[in-house]
């Protein structure tokens, strides 16, 4: 993977917080090694760098700001990070590495690509509801979780059931783990809900 410096440092920062980049069909994320989720920013989807790295400020303050302060004895008030990273870059004796990965962060996160940084796909399974009936032809609708989606074929089939019975049809249900089926004598009238799984990443 071809990184410029930027996105190394990127990578650097995110290895000394103890996060993972994950990217997921519907943007970019984080996952929290410590697995201590705070704010849960887990579930926050970003659109690049800036945005992740707007979220992260906490971070950024705990694990840069603070320790180049203190190891260079100087307020962390009264100036701003990307002054800090520009007055201090080279400057800073045990702290010149934090200084390089704040620079990164404040100064130049236009110059990170998300892409280009290690991370890890998320595969998301996709269930979807295809349903057939004689009157009205082919409909679909998707859920992120199976449960939900068997729970659609089922009330859906179980109202179906229902009207047939009280319009003095003998409807005939037919069960697999992922469809039902429901007919009458001769099936010239029939329902039909199929769950199809497919992934997104």
């Amino acid at each position: 993977m071809n990184r410029n410096k930027y996105e190394k440092l990127f990578e650097s920062f995110l290895e000394l917080t103890e996060f993972t980049l994950v990217k997921y069909y519907d943007g970019w994320g984080l996952k929290d090694l410590q697995e201590g989720n705070l704010g849960d920013i887990e579930s926050e989807r970003f659109k690049n760098a800036l945005e992740l790295i707007d979220r992260m400020e906490a971070y950024i303050e705990d694990y840069l700001v603070q320790p180049i302060t203190e190891n260079l004895g100087i307020s962390p008030y009264g100036t701003t990070w990307d002054d800090m990273a520009k007055k201090y870059k080279g400057k800073a004796g045990e702290s010149d590495f934090d200084v390089l990965i704040l620079d990164a962060l404040c100064n130049h996160p236009d110059e990170i690509s998300l892409k280009n940084c290690a991370h890890e796909v998320f595969c998301e399974k996709l269930y979807t509801v295809v349903c057939q009936t004689y009157d009205e032809g082919y409909s679909v609708i998707s859920f992120h979780k199976q449960e939900d989606a068997r729970n659609f074929v089922k009330l859906n089939a179980d109202e179906v059931e229902k009207a047939l019975k009280e319009q003095g049809y003998n409807p005939v249900r037919t069960e697999s783990y992922l469809g039902v089926v429901i007919s009458t004598a001769g099936r010239n009238i029939y329902y039909e809900w199929n769950i199809e799984e497919s992934e997104l990443y």
